[in-house]
């Protein structure tokens, strides 16, 4: 038999230290376009990925053969390694990271939702962003990591 399988993974990940705005606007066009290439090569599928200057966010396809935990690890660790060559200055994603399940009539919306971070970060900051999503989807959380 077969193996069929269509996960879509909103997923998200910030600078450990209070949420440091490290990330210029200068670089996010390479980083998105960084961390594009480096899904795609551990075997997830893109569909989006934007952020702003203490997060990013990723919208991805995961083929069945792709262990989440493995493929987020590597895409941060990949991209740190990355950032911390293009700028010559030490840079590291949070230990952790936010990943949600999403439908794919939902995909749409995702696709604007991260289109618009600029915007939508002037209303919310990341750490109440976050926060949100974890009410929303009945997570529990513990508020150092959001400090």
């Amino acid at each position: 038999m077969s193996t069929y399988l269509d996960l879509n993974v909103f997923t998200l990940f910030a600078q450990p230290t209070k949420r440091a705005p490290l990330i210029s606007e200068q670089l996010k066009p390479e980083l998105f376009a960084y961390l594009s290439t480096t899904a795609l090569n551990l075997n997830a599928q893109p569909l989006s990925v934007g952020g702003v200057s203490d997060h990013v966010h990723m919208l991805l396809k995961v083929r069945a053969n792709a262990m989440l935990s493995d493929l987020i690890r590597d895409v941060k660790r990949s991209s740190s390694i990355w950032v911390s060559a293009k700028t010559s200055r030490p840079f590291k994603w949070q230990e952790g990271y936010e990943a949600f399940s999403v439908s794919q009539s939902d995909v749409p919306m995702m696709f604007a939702y991260i289109a618009k971070q600029e915007q939508h970060h002037l209303k919310l900051s990341s750490s109440d962003e976050s926060r949100h999503f974890l009410a929303e989807n009945e997570m529990g959380y513990e508020e150092k990591y959001f400090v």
